[in-house]
């Protein structure tokens, strides 16, 4: 037990930059101090071990040949931006560090480190260098359904740019807490460091910092009531639905300074929020509006995120547990079952969210490449519940197409 209360003690001095490359004390404006993810693990190792393995824990990383998810080897390694000059960007790894480089005419121009990984790779990633106190975007992304590297989302196919900055906005949505200085912060002069970031989605960006509650639980291991730390099961729906929003309620102008919000609290107190029941919202970024504008959430007593989405666990994919979820409003006994159950069959039962919940193309988030003729857009699942009368023909088309081939083969 000794042994144990050491090593939390050892381990959650310090907050942790995700490969505990980098160590200090990093607090909010409050002067709460962080404890970093390791600090959870020795109380909580179910739950850290199933959430580390999530998109949002690893939503941003440091760069190493597991977290860059493209590749660097030759002929599948660079863009030609434009064909006239030769202008290429080439990504290159020279020993245990990563570069893209641009090249004219086959003379090198400009060369920037991989510094920040942005994105787990479910869908695509996008990468981060250091220039001084700032951060920018390197001009090449990676695009996960074509498994291939592609032009950052919105850069030019033609023109390499290396100037995009990076805003505290931005980090917001993906890295857990960012230290400023508060003085500079008024002035919108945002003064960065890399000891002073919490990359990836970890615990505390929904439970709080932690270095306060980690100390009593070790002073105090008999303790059964947490203290000093956000327990989001006890806010209201709302409150819920607000701490999931700061991320996926569209864009919205910040009237406080970035990372302000916590958890508990309402939004509209920190941005001039956008419309947050709106069934024409994009389907990327602005899950918090289509979910608003469904009848599932209209017709509910507190449906929330959280209602669906278990965050602790990598659930992506597994439309027949998302789909017993359904099944908890949506049965015979309640009368709300779906009116094709007859049709679909026992099939019903593990999926109803691809015809309920269909991936669409998004309009903000379209990927571009000058191989490419027309850009490509990602595709998100929709949020906003609803009947789509075509996909629901395509679904039933499919499964009776199938039930019909497994029929002849026996």
């Amino acid at each position: 037990m000794l042994v144990l209360i050491v090593v939390v003690i050892a381990v959650s001095t310090f907050t942790y930059f995700i490969n505990n490359s980098y160590q200090s004390t990093i607090q909010n404006t409050k002067g709460e101090v962080y404890a970093g993810n390791e600090a959870c693990r020795p109380c909580h190792a179910s739950i850290y071990d199933s959430f580390s393995v999530t998109s949002h824990f690893n939503d941003s990383h440091l760069p190493t040949d597991k977290t860059i998810k493209g590749s660097f080897e030759k002929d599948h390694n660079y863009i030609l931006f434009n064909y006239d000059f030769k202008n290429i960007v080439v990504m290159e790894k020279h020993k245990n560090e990563f570069f893209q480089t641009s090249y004219i005419d086959d003379k090198k121009s400009v060369s920037k480190k991989f510094d920040i990984v942005i994105g787990s790779g479910t869908k695509g990633q996008s990468y981060l260098y250091w220039e001084k106190n700032s951060l920018f975007q390197l001009p090449v992304s990676y695009f996960t359904p074509a498994n291939t590297w592609m032009n950052s989302p919105g850069y030019s196919t033609t023109e390499v740019n290396f100037n995009r900055v990076i805003t505290l906005r931005c980090l917001e949505c993906h890295t857990t807490f960012v230290q400023t200085d508060a003085e500079k912060e008024k002035l919108n002069q945002h003064t960065l460091s890399p000891d002073k970031m919490i990359l990836g989605i970890g615990c505390e960006r929904c439970h709080g910092p932690a270095q306060k509650h980690v100390s009593f639980q070790t002073e105090n291991p008999t303790a059964k009531v947490a203290k000093y730390i956000i327990n989001p099961k006890k806010m209201s729906s709302f409150q819920q639905m607000n701490s999931c929003g700061l991320c996926h309620a569209g864009p919205a102008k910040s009237t406080k300074p970035a990372f302000s919000f916590e958890p508990g609290d309402t939004l509209d107190k920190y941005f001039d929020l956008p419309n947050l029941v709106d069934s024409s919202a994009d389907v990327h970024g602005n899950q918090y509006q289509l979910i608003s504008a469904s009848k599932c959430f209209l017709k509910s007593e507190g449906m929330n995120c959280s209602s669906c989405h278990n965050t602790h666990n990598s659930e992506r994919g597994n439309l027949a547990l998302f789909s017993s979820r359904c099944m908890t409003c949506h049965s015979e006994q309640n009368h709300t079952m779906c009116s094709m159950k007859d049709k679909i069959g026992e099939s019903i039962k593990e999926n109803c969210i691809d015809c309920h919940m269909p991936n669409n193309p998004s309009k903000n988030l379209v990927i571009q490449n000058s191989s490419f003729e027309t850009p490509i857009p990602a595709m998100v699942r929709t949020h906003l519940i609803k009947i789509y009368p075509e996909q629901s023909k395509k679904i039933i088309d499919y499964i009776v197409t199938d039930s019909n081939r497994k029929s002849k083969a026996r």
